[in-house]
């Protein structure tokens, strides 16, 4: 979907904990959140993956 997330895994955090890091800046439009909101729910939805807010 080109968008790049970092992701965070154990030893940073503790294993069953991994976690995604997105950092949007002011260069990124309204769009491209839209889009990357899309896709993560494309992705949870296909992979049936549990959402969680932190």
């Amino acid at each position: 979907c080109d968008v790049y997330v970092q992701p965070i895994n154990y030893p940073t955090v503790a294993k069953k904990t991994e976690r995604l890091r997105i950092t949007p800046t002011p260069l990124h439009t309204d769009a491209d959140i839209e889009h990357l909101v899309s896709s993560l729910h494309q992705l949870w939805s296909r992979c049936a993956l549990a959402r969680q807010v932190a």
